[in-house]
């Protein structure tokens, strides 16, 4: 079997990174289970968080395997976090409240926002788990701009490439 990443740098538990980014996607203030797979039939809800512009500062191993997870010819990274507790907020104050606080329900922060992502690792039984537990913004938290869950679009985007000669599909 394959090494993990964090095997592959010596990532141990209980080492620490902070990732500074802007955001491209998130699902802060509930967890969203990920589609079922061959190698994971049975996932855990999780919170996620994607950053654009990115760089990471912490435990040399912790970075290195970090940097590996990087996509969009690195220039992207998603941190999941599949802990029952959502993960904590910070304002640039350092007022806290927790993202379920800050963020209702069918709202995300709105991409582009500047954050901070606490990241942390944790030993498990069979290996090393990593996860995030904090995000810090650099506005106060009233400032934080929170926007509907799947951007502005609406229905009328179909408008122009349904005319009346065109079928639906029959998606069954």
């Amino acid at each position: 079997m394959p090494l993990t990443v964090y095997e592959k740098n010596g990532v141990k538990g209980g080492m620490n990174a902070i990732v500074t980014g802007r955001i491209d996607f998130n699902v802060l203030n509930e967890p969203r289970t990920p589609k079922a797979t061959k190698l994971v039939p049975d996932p855990k809800p999780e919170y996620v968080v994607a950053l654009t512009d990115f760089k990471i500062q912490g435990d040399l191993e912790l970075v290195k395997a970090l940097q590996e997870t990087a996509y969009a010819n690195g220039q992207k990274i998603s941190l999941r976090d599949k802990s029952p507790f959502p993960p904590v907020v910070f304002g640039v104050d350092n007022r806290k409240a927790t993202a379920p606080e800050l963020i209702e329900s069918g709202k995300c922060v709105k991409a582009g926002t500047l954050v901070q992502v606490h990241v942390q690792t944790f030993d498990t039984p069979l290996n090393v788990g990593c996860g995030f537990d904090a995000l810090k913004f650099a506005t106060t938290l009233e400032e934080v701009p929170v926007v509907d869950a799947g951007g502005t679009v609406s229905a009328s985007v179909f408008d122009a490439f349904n005319d009346k000669q065109t079928e639906p599909v029959d998606w069954e």
